[in-house]
């Protein structure tokens, strides 16, 4: 885990450096607040103003710790499960579309195992989450779109926990 922690930081580095480049120059006039976020512009009134980039790069922060994190668990699946994969499109009986972070089998159980990565402890569930996880929990979900394999277009996952693993 050391190492991922260590990736993880150097990614988050490399976005925050490349988010500088977008700063200004010195040009224009400054107010002092998100100096950081390198997105004032000038207006011929002197003001600044931001199109809301500090939400863009908080976006952006969020999707590469999150990428990270899913990296780090699939590592981590892969010693204990075959057929390990990520991004998997399913359909639950009631319509119900959602992406599953990593599914794989259980070496010991042969049990399907899915699993919803979230790299913060309060990461939300999406909408189509928060519906399609407890009724695949009882009736499981067919994938759809390409898939990969083995969990191809038409694969019947059974009736499957999805567990929610939250970084600490």
């Amino acid at each position: 885990m050391g190492n991922t922690a260590k990736n993880v930081s150097k990614d988050i580095d490399r976005l925050r450096m490349s988010s500088g480049k977008n700063s200004s120059s010195g040009s224009g006039s400054s107010s002092g607040t998100n100096s950081s976020s390198g997105t004032s512009s000038s207006t011929t009134s002197g003001t600044s103003s931001s199109s809301g980039a500090g939400t863009g790069n908080t976006l952006q922060t969020n999707k590469v710790a999150g990428d990270a994190y899913e990296r780090e668990v699939l590592n981590n699946m892969s010693n204990t499960h075959n057929n390990v994969q990520q991004q998997i499109t399913v359909k639950t009986q009631s319509g119900v579309k959602t992406r599953i972070d990593i599914i794989g089998q259980n070496k010991q159980t042969g049990v399907i195992d899915c699993v919803e990565c979230k790299a913060s402890p309060t990461a939300p569930l999406t909408k189509n989450q928060k519906q399609a996880f407890p009724e695949i929990a009882q009736s499981g979900a067919t994938v759809v779109g390409k898939g990969k394999p083995p969990y191809t277009n038409g694969y019947q996952i059974p009736p499957s926990q999805v567990n929610i693993n939250r970084k600490k």
